[in-house]
């Protein structure tokens, strides 16, 4: 138990010492992600559910006795089943499953340090969206989740393409997600959803979405499972209920898509001026330690969301400049790209409420709300240092961590999680 203490206490406390250090944000979620990795990578398979200890295991064991061409007649790709081809191309390299079992935790966290360095404001969010993997229970699930957690990564990765409003990178990282887990294919409304401006209509649907949800869900179910081939594996859920009994996980998503919702749109309405249908500059803080203030013109043609002037050619959306030959990462202390990742993640959230609501009904529901959740920690924590007021800032931020906290602490012995065990000793 103490050692999950000590990464919260790490990940919470840490950025007081990064935060005057140059380039302490990049040192900070570099440690923040290998202490994570090491944790995670170095345990044993007792650790977690059954999967590791009578799933994956006996299939590394399994694979490493197969050829390539029984191995890929045994796990079709098109059922997502990439995983084991990438396992036998490990096992030609080195037969250790404990070894293999530690380079499996490292895409997902890689992929979250990237997504959180690059679109966190401060260092301080960066510590609130790491904190956010281990208090929503992404983190604990990755021990024993492990091939939805390499898709979650690449989807994480996928999440770029949305930014950049670039199609291809999204469904090229999409398509590698679903040739890990099938499930990742439900990321694919993420694009068209994610530019959507945050409104009470998402609130009523998320309500409409909850009462179909408690009342009518069973039945819609039962007719999509009419549909399945028996032989399916979710077919079986037809005849059982799989469904939490809890509704804490709904709970917790709601008020996270409540804080980010209501402050958006409080935050938008302080620094916009509307006068005959256009918006005036808006005016909002880039995140440095001076509160520097940037204006920009918001929505006045279609580059502009990335903070372009018209005219521009593409391979300034990637933040280049004309004539470069080297991409220059995306800023999101441009008030454009900032703005536009606000209301994402309010659209992120929004999915992913409705998706943890359905775990009521079908418990495996709450890993697709990962896949929309676990992009928006960044956004999430950027909208909440964006309120002005600092009793309200950090009021929200101390009341969100307690929470999850004790939300963490409570799953780690259901988990299987205590006592931690470790192959190194």
């Amino acid at each position: 138990m103490s050692i999950y203490i000590f990464e919260v206490i790490f990940i919470l406390f840490m950025p007081l010492f990064f935060r005057n250090i140059k380039k302490g944000k990049d040192i900070y979620c570099t440690a923040a992600m290998l202490l994570l990795i090491c944790v995670q990578g170095f345990r044993t398979e007792n650790l977690g559910l059954y999967d590791v200890k009578n799933v994956y295991f006996p299939s590394f064991q399994k694979i490493m006795t197969l050829s390539f061409l029984q191995v890929f007649e045994t796990y079709p790709i098109v059922r997502g089943n990439f995983f084991q081809i990438a396992t036998k191309l490990f096992t030609l390299i080195c037969d250790n499953k404990y070894i293999w079992l530690f380079i499996c935790s490292i895409p997902y966290l890689a992929a979250m340090k990237h997504n959180i360095k690059k679109y966190s404001l401060n260092i301080y969010v960066c510590a609130f969206s790491f904190f956010l993997i281990m208090g929503l229970r992404i983190y604990s699930s990755n021990f024993f989740l492990i091939r939805h957690s390499i898709a979650m990564g690449f989807l994480v990765l996928a999440f770029d393409g949305i930014m950049e409003k670039n199609l291809r990178k999204f469904l090229i990282f999409t398509l590698i997600a679903v040739m890990f887990h099938t499930t990742a294919a439900v990321f694919l409304i993420a694009y068209p959803l994610a530019r959507i401006k945050p409104s009470w209509k998402q609130i009523a649907g998320i309500a409409a979405g909850f009462y179909v949800i408690l009342y009518l869900a069973s039945d819609l179910m039962n007719m999509i499972f009419e549909l399945m081939d028996s032989s399916n594996y979710y077919f079986s859920y037809k005849t059982r209920n799989s469904g939490f009994d809890s509704l804490t996980f709904p709970i917790i998503c709601g008020i996270m898509f409540a804080a980010a919702f209501v402050l958006t749109e409080i935050n938008q309405n302080k620094v916009l001026s509307v006068k005959n249908g256009k918006n005036k500059p808006l005016r909002v803080k880039n995140g440095s330690n001076k509160n520097e203030v940037s204006d920009v013109k918001n929505g006045s043609d279609k580059n502009k969301t990335l903070g372009l002037k018209k005219g521009s050619v593409k391979k300034k959306a990637l933040g280049m400049k004309k004539g470069s030959v080297k991409k220059k990462a995306l800023s999101i202390k441009n008030a454009g790209v900032l703005n536009d990742l606000n209301y994402i993640t309010v659209n992120m959230l929004c999915i992913g409420t409705l998706f943890m609501g359905a775990s009521t009904i079908i418990g495996e529901f709450y890993r697709l709300s990962y896949f929309f959740m676990t992009v928006s920690f960044a956004g999430l924590g950027n909208i909440i240092s964006q309120e002005k007021n600092r009793v309200i800032r950090r009021s929200i931020y101390v009341l969100l961590i307690a929470y999850l906290f004790i939300f963490m602490y409570r799953g780690l012995e259901p988990q299987g999680l205590v006592p931690y065990e470790s192959w190194l000793f």
